[in-house]
């Protein structure tokens, strides 16, 4: 059995490189505040475009539990 690390495709990231992993930007030298932003900037977008479909306060719940919570 092959280990994950020995795989010739495997690489660790350096200094300064980046990539996207389940949404998320994971780098070497990021922010905390910059990883902050994005998922607030996310959340806001969903808000925004949920809010233009009239819903009723049931459905505000629902969006609130399914969508927003598996945002964060």
């Amino acid at each position: 059995m092959l280990n994950w690390a020995q795989d010739p495709n495997f690489r660790w990231l350096r200094r300064g490189e980046a990539t996207i992993y389940l949404g998320f930007k994971i780098d070497m030298d990021i922010d905390r505040s910059e990883h902050y932003n994005l998922l607030v900037g996310k959340i806001k977008a969903k808000l925004i475009w949920w809010n233009a479909r009239k819903l009723s306060f049931v459905g505000k719940i629902v969006i609130a539990n399914q969508i927003l919570m598996a945002t964060i």
